[in-house]
C-alpha cells in the first residue's frame, strides 16, 4: 500500500532528527532483559547482543515436576501417541518416555499418580530427534485457546510505550482483562472476503510457523469492496500457557472464587503467540481521539493518558486481534504439559525468546544486523510470575482473566452463545517486553497528530513500519522460545502466497480433544 502523505509533511518528517529517532524500532531491547533470565540461556556476543544456542538444558525439567507428571506428544509409526517423561537427562541427550495407551488423554492424569494409566510400551527420544519432530503437540488439540494483551510491565514500557507500567499497577488491575481468541482464527470482522482467514491452525513446537504473507486491515469508515491488504508485519511472543481440565461457564460464575478457578487448572505449557502487527495498527489509530464506545467501559483504567495509549477495546477490536493472532500456524503448543499442583496459584518461570535473521535472498529484505543466518540473538528474557514485589509481577492472575473471558457483558460473548471455556482449552498469559513492536509515546503520537491531521490511519500505517520493516519476522528466520521447566520450541518461519491453504502447508497431525 501506497502512503498519501504529502511533501510537506514529510518535510516536516525529516527535518526532525527528534521525530525520526522516536520513531524507530531497536533491534535489540536489553533493558527489558532480566539479566539473571539472560545470563542462564545466553552468552554475550557484543555490546547489546546476546547469543543463545540451542542447547539440551533447555528441555531439562525438574524431579519434582517429573514426580508430579511431565507429559510429551511422539509419533509412534505415523500416529500422535501420548506419553509420561520418566527421564529427563539432557546431559546424556534423552528423553524416556512410558506411553499411554492409545485414545489416552494426559488431561485424565493427576499429580504424583503412578503410571497405571501407560501401555507398557516405552521409547527414548533424543534431543535432536525432537527438534526433527519426534515431539509433537503434548496433549489433544484445544478447542479455544484465549490470550491477554498488555499483562507484563515491560511489554507495556518498553514495547507500547507505557512510562511508569509499574505505578499504573492498581489502575490498571483494577480494569478488566483484555482478553482475545487466538484459536480458532477468524476472518476480518467487517464480513468482507478474505482468503488467509482459512489459513489455521496448531502446530507442534519444532514444526514451521506458516503465515499468509499479506493481511487485510480495517477498512476506512465508509469504504465498499475487499478489505485493503498489506505486507504482514509477523511479530513474536514467547509465553505461558495455562490448560484448564474442567468446563467453566458463565453460569458459574457467582460461586467461582479464586480457588475454585485455581482448581480447574490442570497443568502448563509453553506457547508461541506470534501475530501480525498491521490490523492492531490501523484499528488504534482509526480510533484515535474517539470516545471509548459503551462496550469498552469495563476496559477502562480512568487515566485518561493511559487509556489512551491503550486504545479502546470493544467487540470489533477484539475481533480484529483475534483476526491478526490467529493467521497461519502460529499457535505453536508444547513440547511438555506439565500438571499443576491442585488449586496451588501460578508457578513463576523464565522465559525466554531468541530469533535468527535469514539471508537477504530469503527473506526478501537485508537483515538489519551483521550476524549469520544461524546465531539465534536473545530478544526476550523475563519471568512470568504472580509474586508481590517482583518488578515483573502480572497486572492480572489467571482468576482475573478468567472472570473477564466468563464476564456477561465480556466483549469476547457472542450472543446468543454464552461464554465457556472448555475442558482442554488454554490461556496464554502475556508477553514480555522485548518484542519488534514499538510503540510511538503518547506524547509524539498527539504532537505528530495535530499537523498531520491529514493523514489517514493507512498513513500512520506506513510510517509505523516503514523503518522496521527488516526487524519482523520473514522467510527463513528462526525463532527459539523457551520456559523453565516446559521445554523449548524452535520454528522456522513461512510467509507464504495469502491463496495457499493450511492444507498446503506440512503440519503435525493432531488428536482433537474429546
Amino acid at each position: 500500500m501506497q502512503s498519501r502523505a504529502t511533501a510537506p509533511l514529510l518535510l516536516l518528517l525529516v527535518g526532525s532528527g527528534f521525530i525520526l529517532s522516536a520513531c524507530s524500532t531497536a533491534v535489540v531491547k536489553p533493558e527489558s532483559w532480566d539479566p539473571t533470565v539472560a545470563s542462564r540461556i545466553a552468552e554475550p556476543e557484543s555490546e547489546g547482543e546476546r547469543l543463545v544456542r540451542f542447547e539440551p538444558a533447555l528441555m531439562g525439567v525438574s524431579n519434582e515436576q517429573l514426580e508430579r507428571g511431565v507429559y510429551v506428544g511422539v509419533v509412534v509409526h505415523g500416529r500422535q501417541r501420548f506419553g509420561r517423561l520418566t527421564s529427563c537427562d539432557p546431559t546424556a541427550d534423552r528423553l524416556e518416555v512410558a506411553l499411554l495407551p492409545e485414545g489416552a488423554n494426559p488431561l485424565d492424569e493427576r499429580p504424583g499418580r503412578t503410571l497405571s494409566s501407560e501401555s507398557g510400551e516405552r521409547m527414548e527420544v533424543s534431543i535432536s530427534a525432537a527438534l526433527a519432530g519426534a515431539l509433537s503437540l503434548p496433549l489433544p488439540a484445544p478447542g479455544r485457546v484465549f490470550a491477554v494483551a498488555a499483562n507484563f510491565p515491560s511489554h507495556l514500557e518498553h514495547d507500547l510505550a507505557i512510562d511508569d507500567a509499574r505505578d499504573h499497577r492498581a489502575r490498571l488491575s483494577g480494569a478488566r482483562p483484555r482478553v482475545f481468541q487466538k484459536f480458532p482464527s477468524q476472518p476480518p470482522p467487517d464480513a468482507r472476503p478474505d482468503q488467509s482467514s482459512a489459513f489455521a491452525g496448531v502446530t507442534g513446537p519444532f514444526d514451521p510457523l506458516s503465515v499468509p504473507e499479506s493481511v487485510a486491515l480495517p477498512a476506512e469508515r465508509g469504504a465498499e469492496g475487499p478489505a485493503p491488504t498489506t505486507q504482514n508485519r509477523l511479530d513474536y511472543e514467547v509465553e505461558i500457557g495455562v490448560v484448564f481440565g474442567r468446563r467453566l461457564t458463565t453460569a458459574d460464575l457467582p460461586t467461582l472464587d479464586d480457588a475454585a478457578i485455581r482448581n480447574a487448572v490442570a497443568g502448563y505449557v509453553l506457547m508461541s503467540d506470534a501475530k501480525a502487527r498491521n490490523p492492531q495498527v490501523v484499528r488504534k489509530v482509526a480510533g484515535h481521539g474517539q470516545s471509548a464506545p459503551d462496550a469498552s467501559q469495563p476496559y477502562v483504567t480512568g487515566e485518561p493518558d493511559l487509556d489512551a495509549a491503550l486504545g479502546a477495546w470493544d467487540p470489533v477490536t477484539c475481533a480484529w486481534w483475534s483476526y491478526a493472532a490467529g493467521l497461519g500456524t502460529t499457535t505453536a503448543i508444547g513440547p511438555y504439559f506439565v500438571l499443576a499442583e491442585p488449586g496451588a496459584p501460578l508457578e513463576s518461570r523464565a522465559l525466554a525468546a531468541a530469533r535468527s535473521y535469514a539471508t537477504s535472498g530469503k527473506r526478501g529484505v537485508d537483515p538489519p544486523v551483521d550476524s549469520g543466518p544461524d546465531q539465534l540473538l536473545l530478544r526476550q528474557a523475563s519471568v512470568c510470575t504472580t509474586a508481590p514485589g517482583h518488578p515483573e509481577a502480572l497486572i492480572w492472575d489467571v482468576p482475573a482473566i478468567v472472570r473477564s473471558i466468563l464476564a456477561v457483558d465480556s466483549v469476547l460473548n457472542s450472543p446468543p452463545q454464552p461464554a465457556v471455556i472448555d475442558r482442554g482449552d488454554i490461556l496464554c498469559l502475556g508477553t514480555p517486553g522485548g518484542t519488534v513492536i514499538t510503540a510511538k509515546s503518547q506524547g509524539l503520537f498527539e504532537i505528530l497528530s495535530f499537523f498531520l491531521s491529514t493523514w489517514t490511519p493507512f498513513d500512520w500505517h506506513d510510517a509505523f513500519f516503514g523503518d522496521d520493516a527488516g526487524l519482523y519476522l520473514r522467510t527463513g528466520d528462526r525463532l527459539l522460545l523457551w520456559a523453565d521447566g516446559l521445554g523449548a520450541q524452535l520454528h522456522t518461519i513461512e510467509l507464504v502466497p495469502t491463496r495457499d491453504r493450511v492444507a498446503d502447508v506440512p503440519s503435525v497431525s493432531v488428536v482433537p480433544n474429546p
